[in-house]
């Protein structure tokens, strides 16, 4: 459901099972709301996650397998759980 809502930049990797959804529904007023999905360049997301509400994933950010991302993801940083949770910034210097 509304494909055209969903930006996916170069280089990712979204793992067998994630599902995108650029919609959810408000169970508190009986709606439906969509919005946009943008995922940018060069992130990871991880088996079985499931991108739910209009939310933003920042470059070079890795989604934990199994992960419900609800809200926007930084850029280099990993998340994961159920919802996803901030565990660690990434140092690409390192």
């Amino acid at each position: 459901m509304f494909p055209n809502l969903i930006e996916i930049g170069s280089g990712c990797v979204i793992t067998t099972g994630t599902c995108i959804l650029s919609y959810f529904y408000n169970t508190s007023d009986r709606r439906f709301y969509a919005g946009k999905v943008v995922i940018g360049k060069n992130v990871f997301i991880g088996m079985n996650t499931l991108i739910v509400n209009a939310v933003n994933i920042g470059d070079g950010a890795i989604i934990g397998a199994g992960s419900i991302v609800n809200r926007d993801i930084p850029a280099g940083e990993i998340w994961g759980g159920n919802p996803a949770r901030f565990i660690k910034k990434l140092n690409y210097e390192e």
